[in-house]
């Protein structure tokens, strides 16, 4: 088709416009007129013949349903769905024991109905068919403290086709005030009782329609009952109690259980440290940066190149700026630790060549050797340490509190999950991907703060970046919560879940707060922290002294300066000594 939008230059050329656009105008309408009858055909597929309702009322205000649904097929179809409503005023419903005899069936939930499929996917029905749908329907509570009710659709508006005979009857656990009940039928809203006939007893009632109903119209019944008419089972009482307060319960007991705890168990004595001149006995500044923070960082791997230095076996040589070389001056012998001749012989006899290496050989090659020192250091000094540093109790206390700090997150989501589903199997395991969604970023943030991978040893780059990433993390988590809890209607806020984050995050925080050290360990984290505090602290007449006593002194203490991370504080001291 030509472009008709430019100023024609003869009458004939726009009647040729004019007509070409005509004909697709035409066409449009012709299409879309078209569809509006398939729409109506989809519909009218099938037709409800007789509706039969029956429902049984207990004392707890739950409903035994049968619904026997004669159905006339005008052409072959699957089946049929049933809709069901899952709220009325404000109360979410409880819809369980859901079957339909002799039929292949699938439930579904969309914002605020349940949806029955009933039907094969790989057969078709036709003609007159009979479905007999069976369901427990449970409401909680009405909201009257005046009275009591009972109030149900019999025939909802969902329905999108007619419905010829509707007959139905309710039997009542006892007697009830029979001028009080109202049958309706009509369009959504109708209180008109004029095409309903009904006869109302002490112990039920049953009645049927005295007309068609259209599509979308509906049949409701609802009964005024005594205050104290129905009684809450046990049972209920406990249920709707575990999903409504038992996060905020079992939040305050774990954080008063996980304190006490700590403070018995996981928590240190006061340590007592004084300055220290050298670093602690037979332990390389590896291992001392491992116990200063319980962090086996990069940093703490490489101080052993300046460690191994001091001690004579390497030398170390500026090539420039971005090169540096090692040279290989004495084997490694006995003294060195397992970690240390791993490294070592990985350094000179994998990467190096006749006894030296450059950093530019390294990249990229050198990272499987420092992931095996990491193990090797971190696994010696707790999995398989002679002298343990941290006592077993107080390790397996933590580990055990960290785990039961999901639990207060992950109530506040089932509870929330309860409200929009109502109660029913899946709703304990559905709600796990969501309360872990939250759970692993917190859990993540702490471990990241206790350990400083970022908080105090990374680069300020990494610290935004890690920040960053935890705040959009958060808003996408709490987005979504947003968009489920508005999209079905829960009238809620989000308190509970701020007060199942606030106790998470505390008891996991207890949690990793309990690593109490043993006595070796408490001995040789008080001389870890005064060899730091003199290199912080220490004057230079005492500096000067030591120096003349052993001169590679300042060189001795540096790679322990390194990974307690006052190097600067260290080298300035030696400013005019060196």
């Amino acid at each position: 088709m030509k472009p008709c939008l430019r100023q024609p230059r003869r009458n004939a050329k726009m009647s040729r416009c004019s007509f070409r656009l005509g004909k697709w105008i035409l066409a449009f309408f012709i299409i879309f007129l078209a569809l509006i009858p398939l729409k109506r055909h989809a519909a009218d597929a099938f037709e409800i013949r007789d509706y039969d309702v029956k429902v049984s009322v207990g004392e707890d205000n739950a409903y035994e349903v049968v619904e026997m649904i004669n159905v006339e097929f005008s052409e072959p179809r699957h089946g049929i769905y049933r809709t069901i409503p899952l709220s009325y005023d404000g109360r979410r419903a409880k819809i369980t024991q859901i079957g339909v005899a002799g039929w292949d069936m699938k439930t579904s939930t969309d914002s605020r109905n349940l949806v029955i499929r009933i039907g094969s996917e790989d057969e078709y029905v036709s003609g007159s068919q009979t479905y007999a749908i069976s369901y427990r329907y449970a409401l909680p509570p009405d909201r009257s403290e005046e009275y009591d009710e009972f109030y149900f659709n019999l025939i909802g508006n969902e329905w999108p086709v007619s419905i010829d005979r509707v007959s139905f009857s309710v039997d009542m656990p006892k007697p009830f005030d029979t001028g009080k009940v109202s049958v309706y039928s009509g369009a959504y809203g109708s209180e008109s009782a004029d095409g309903v006939d009904f006869d109302a007893a002490t112990d039920g009632v049953s009645g049927k329609t005295l007309e068609r109903l259209s599509p979308g119209e509906s049949v409701t019944i609802r009964i005024e009952l005594e205050q104290g008419y129905f009684k809450e089972s046990l049972i209920s009482k406990l249920t709707d109690f575990f999903f409504e307060y038992a996060y905020v319960v079992l939040g305050a007991l774990l954080l008063a259980g996980g304190f006490l705890t700590w403070r018995k168990y996981g928590r240190d004595e006061r340590l007592f440290v004084a300055p220290e001149f050298y670093p602690p006995e037979n332990m390389t500044p590896a291992e001392v940066g491992y116990i200063i923070d319980s962090t086996m960082d990069n940093k703490d791997v490489t101080a052993l190149l300046i460690y191994w230095a001091s001690k004579g076996y390497i030398a170390i040589e500026e090539i420039d700026k971005r090169n540096v070389r090692f040279h290989r001056l004495k084997e490694a012998d006995d003294s060195f630790k397992p970690f240390e001749k791993i490294m070592f012989t990985s350094l000179f006899d994998e990467h190096g060549t006749e006894g030296k290496v450059d950093t530019e050989d390294l990249k990229y090659q050198f990272a499987d050797t420092i992931r095996a020192v990491k193990s090797e250091i971190s696994d010696g000094l707790t999995k398989y340490a002679e002298k343990p540093l941290y006592t077993r109790k107080s390790k397996n206390l933590g580990r055990l509190f960290k785990a039961l700090a999901f639990l207060p997150l992950y109530l506040v989501v089932a509870r929330y999950l309860n409200s929009v589903f109502g109660i029913n199997p899946t709703i304990l395991v559905s709600s796990l991907v969501p309360a872990l969604a939250i759970f692993i970023p917190i859990a993540l943030f702490i471990e990241g703060f206790k350990k400083r991978y970022v908080i105090s040893k990374g680069s300020i780059l990494v610290r935004i970046l890690f920040l960053l990433a935890i705040v959009v993390l958060g808003l996408i988590v709490g987005f979504a919560l947003y968009t489920i809890v508005k999209a079905y209607g829960v009238n809620s806020t989000m308190v509970p879940f701020i007060i199942g984050a606030a106790s998470s995050i505390g008891i996991y925080a207890l949690g990793a707060a309990m690593r109490q050290k043993t006595e070796y360990g408490k001995k040789v984290m008080e001389k870890i922290l005064g060899l730091k505090q003199f290199i912080e602290t220490a004057e230079k007449p005492k500096l000067e002294m030591l120096f003349d006593e052993n001169p590679s002194y300042f060189y001795d203490v540096l790679s322990y300066a390194v990974v307690l991370g006052v190097t600067k504080k260290w080298a300035k001291k030696f400013d005019d000594m060196l």
